[in-house]
């Protein structure tokens, strides 16, 4: 019996830590790219191929910011995980709100069943990158707030400070915050209402400037 369970450990040996954050990040893209087609379908338009004749859905970069910046911990990462796996595309590979919001996003797949763990992990090993997942270890990433690994998939990085996404939140109430809506000063975040509260009274710092 000892024999047998020798011969099974060594044919399926354990994850490292790294495959088992690297399979995590993988199920989380892929949750993320069905989330986007999801809202692509939503809020963009049927459009006729001038090529093809056929419909597909599109929508312009801006208009999927405003709608999904409170749905992704990064968008554009989403989406250049989603052109990789020809789910969507787009000119270019990396978009910029404000001067990418006239860009034109095509939606090729109205679903995505999941990407191939197996071939993402071995191309990984061999220093390829088929997915921007594929280097979502992020072990040089550590989060500003709790210190633990960050991957791209789940990053933020209001003021240049690198957090997890859950926790972008207003050192105040605990309230969850978007880089659309939260206010930092010396490092430390807040809601708008609890920065107005603390930094009004003394009447040196005007939030909303006209």
């Amino acid at each position: 019996l000892d024999d047998g369970k020798s011969f099974m450990d060594s044919s399926h040996p354990p994850k490292t830590a790294a495959q088992t954050r690297a399979e995590a990040a993988i199920d989380f893209v892929t949750r993320q790219i069905n989330n986007l087609v999801s809202i692509i379908k939503e809020h963009g338009d049927i459009v006729k191929d001038s090529e093809t004749g056929q419909d597909h859905y599109e929508i312009a970069f801006g208009k999927l910011f405003s709608v999904g910046q409170t749905v992704f911990p990064s968008l554009v990462g989403t989406l250049r995980a989603a052109k990789h796996q020809d789910v969507v595309t787009f000119p270019g590979e990396t978009l910029f709100q404000g001067a990418s919001d006239g860009i034109i996003i095509k939606l090729l797949r109205e679903e995505h069943i999941g990407c191939d763990k197996d071939a993402i992990l071995s191309a990984k090993h061999e220093n390829k990158q088929p997915l921007d997942v594929a280097d979502s270890e992020a072990d040089s990433s550590q989060c500003f707030k709790c210190g633990k690994p960050v991957f791209a998939a789940e990053r933020v990085a209001p003021n240049g400070i690198i957090l997890h996404s859950k926790c972008l939140t207003c050192c105040r109430c605990n309230q969850p915050l978007t880089l659309s809506n939260y206010a930092c000063l010396d490092s430390t975040f807040y809601c708008k209402p609890h920065f107005r509260q603390s930094f009004h009274r003394a009447a040196d710092y005007n939030f909303d400037p006209k």
